[in-house]
């Protein structure tokens, strides 16, 4: 209850901005990532799907040294999923009730993995013809991910959709754009897929995200051109269906990089910058989810040395709601990261910082507090405007 209250005072203070677009959250903590039992080390995917519903996918060294897949349940429980003849995998992605990734055999070559909780339960998503393939993204029954197909200089990955099997996997490689020779898709939803692809323009070697609706012919390049600016590389994290969000990294004409958050409508002219301009010291951005016109993701400044703080916005850049801020102020906080966002408006993620005096990783949670508690902000919001416009005045 102490951490809704201080979550709730965060949002008072920051009423006058974003009262208007709903966000009226408050941020709690869900558990400590801890290890399985006989596991020495643990940690998240750091993917775009790392959690959902309050689900965590990542992986950690076990007790015979090898690397293994690890889900954490959304009580906290972690559970190995080490995957009879593997050597090790990763956890790369989940919805809430399955989890993809990525299983790696005595011959180095990978297999696309799909588990419903258990190691057994274990699914290979490799197609016949390739040779290696991974998976990234999972929506209900459908997952997507890459795979290689072809040998030595004719090898080439290709962007793959699956609807839980091998047999089922659908090659999205672009035949619609010309110049692309390799893909992958990292999200799914609503019908679509997004990811990326690579290409030669003269003799630079660049990213585009892309966007597809099932089909390698569906392909669409969002690859955005923003006045100002020479773009690099785009990608594509996911989609609800009608829009798409993900990441640009570009250099300015004074020859500085930076990412910066990206939120697409289905076309690279409907490109839209996110990183935020309302709050100070971000000058780094990706979006990770989208839903109902809301988007997650992380911000920071430039430099290694400097904070990661998990982001809210409504579809521009002058909306963004820092949700570290919305934390229990009481615990100490280092960086946080927004992954997903569900169809009810709770945010997941994770952050790293000291709770009840023990540091650590930790799953949390943003939500919209109880009816109560929206009826105070109510009453509380238009007193707040009052004093800003008396002040004004």
């Amino acid at each position: 209850m102490g951490g809704k209250i201080l979550g709730l005072t965060a949002l008072l203070l920051i009423a006058g901005s974003s009262v208007a677009e709903g966000a009226f959250y408050s941020g709690s903590v869900l558990y400590q990532l801890t290890a399985p039992s006989g596991f020495t080390y643990s940690t998240t995917s750091g993917d775009p799907q790392t959690a959902a519903g309050g689900q965590v996918v990542g992986f950690g060294l076990a007790a015979d040294v090898s690397q293994e897949a690890i889900v954490w349940t959304s009580d906290g429980t972690p559970v190995d999923l080490t995957t009879p003849g593997y050597i090790s995998s990763h956890a790369l992605g989940t919805d809430g009730a399955q989890q993809v990734g990525v299983g790696m055999l005595e011959s180095s070559n990978t297999d696309a993995l799909l588990w419903t909780g258990t190691g057994a339960s274990a699914v290979d998503l490799t197609p016949n013809g390739f040779s290696t393939s991974i998976a990234d993204g999972i929506s209900g029954t459908q997952q997507v991910g890459s795979g290689v197909i072809g040998t030595g200089s004719n090898a080439q990955q290709h962007a793959l959709l699956w609807t839980g099997s091998a047999e089922t996997a659908v090659d999205l490689e672009p035949t619609s754009l010309t110049g692309f020779y390799g893909s992958v898709a990292y999200g799914i939803g609503g019908g679509q897929e997004v990811g990326e692809g690579e290409l030669q323009i003269g003799s630079n070697y660049l990213s585009h995200a892309l966007l597809w609706k099932g089909t390698a012919e569906s392909a669409v390049d969002l690859d955005p051109s923003l006045a100002g600016f020479s773009t690099n590389n785009s990608f594509a994290y996911a989609t609800n269906g009608s829009q798409q969000v993900g990441y640009y990294a570009y250099t300015s004409p004074e020859l500085a990089t930076s990412d910066h958050a990206m939120l697409w409508s289905d076309t690279a002219e409907s490109a839209v910058d996110l990183n935020p301009t309302n709050l100070t010291g971000i000058t780094d951005s990706e979006a990770f989810d989208i839903y109902g016109g809301e988007e997650v993701g992380v911000g920071g400044g430039s430099g290694t040395d400097n904070q990661l703080n998990a982001m809210l916005w409504f579809g521009t850049a002058d909306s963004a709601v820092d949700l570290q801020a919305l934390l229990p102020s009481s615990d100490d906080w280092t960086n946080s990261c927004a992954y997903t966002i569900d169809g009810s408006g709770n945010i997941y993620g994770i952050a790293n910082g000291t709770v009840d005096g023990v540091a650590g990783t930790y799953a949390v949670e943003w939500s919209i507090p109880e009816p109560g508690s929206l009826s105070l902000l109510a009453l509380v919001a238009p007193v707040l405007v009052a004093r800003r416009r008396r002040t004004a005045l």
